[in-house]
């Protein structure tokens, strides 16, 4: 959608789809900063500077709709309201609770617990199963584990009877364990 250094012209939502909003390493290896789900918006910070270009590259896992509000009419729309402003700085501030979170989680648990929160994070309510959203090459990158240490952490889930995988088909077998091991990680996903 854009890249690291493009002027920034408008804020998005996400309509339908997911994004993912990355940089690269000065090795060239991908970073993914977030990943954005329908109903969220992004990009809102651009209108804030004088010179708006985009500090990450927004890049669409699959066909993505998205609608776009141009920056100057978004700025008329906070001049003109307060509830406007103090939604918007609830949404940057959750947004920046949840990459505090995220750093919190890094450095003090396991990839074991980030894995299962992770998953946990994507079942949905009142079902055993579901298709992972995101490539795993992406999971492992948002996890900050490597490949093997992905297949090695569902390999033991699996071996416990926690879960199975099957392609990008997630079963969780036993939602109270994965729920344990989960909570010793709750990401705000």
């Amino acid at each position: 959608m854009f890249r690291h250094g493009e002027k920034a012209r408008a804020l998005y939502l996400l309509i339908s789809g997911q994004l993912k909003l990355h940089r690269a390493s000065a090795d060239g290896d991908e970073v993914a900063i977030d990943l954005i789900d329908p109903g969220t918006t992004f990009a809102e910070s651009r209108a804030f500077l004088e010179e708006p270009h985009f500090h990450l590259n927004c890049t669409a896992f699959e066909d993505a709709e998205v609608a776009a509000v141009d920056l100057p009419t978004f700025l008329g729309l906070l001049h003109e309201s307060v509830a406007t402003c103090l939604l918007l700085l609830r949404r940057l501030s959750e947004r920046a609770e949840r990459r505090v979170g995220d750093i919190d989680q890094l450095a003090l648990h396991s990839g074991s617990c980030r894995v299962a929160a992770y998953l946990l994070g994507q079942l949905p309510q009142r079902r055993n199963e579901y298709l992972l959203k995101v490539p795993k090459g992406v999971l492992v990158n948002w996890l900050a584990i490597r490949a093997k240490t992905l297949s090695r952490i569902l390999k033991q889930l699996s071996r416990e009877g926690i879960l199975s995988v099957h392609g990008n088909l997630v079963r969780v077998r036993n939602r109270e364990k994965l729920q344990r091991l989960g909570d010793e990680a709750r990401w705000a996903w």
